[in-house]
């Protein structure tokens, strides 16, 4: 895999993977995780992260979900600067 392919995983997630791989174990009926069951639960999630992070395109998009990204409130914040900044540039007035 390309390092830029690769998406930043939270705690959250890698909690998720214990949870998850625990009760795979239940499910079996074992009162202990096996190797299998979390390699099974890591495919999971990472088939699950990466079709959050994949564009339209199958183009890995870091800013897609939570991981990495950023709130849409930041967007709209950053997008209103460069806006206001770009019109400053262009010596356009303010509405």
């Amino acid at each position: 895999s390309n390092q830029g392919d690769q998406v930043p995983i939270t705690t959250r997630q890698l909690e998720a993977l214990i949870r998850l791989s625990q009760a795979r174990a239940k499910a079996c009926l074992r009162e202990f995780v096996l190797p299998e069951d979390s390699l099974d639960v890591v495919q999971l999630m990472t088939q699950s992260v990466h079709q959050v992070h994949t564009d339209e395109l199958g183009i890995v998009d870091k800013t897609r979900g939570g991981a990495g990204g950023r709130s849409k409130r930041k967007v709209k914040r950053l997008f209103l600067e460069k806006l206001h900044a770009y019109s400053h540039n262009q010596g356009l007035r303010e509405l």
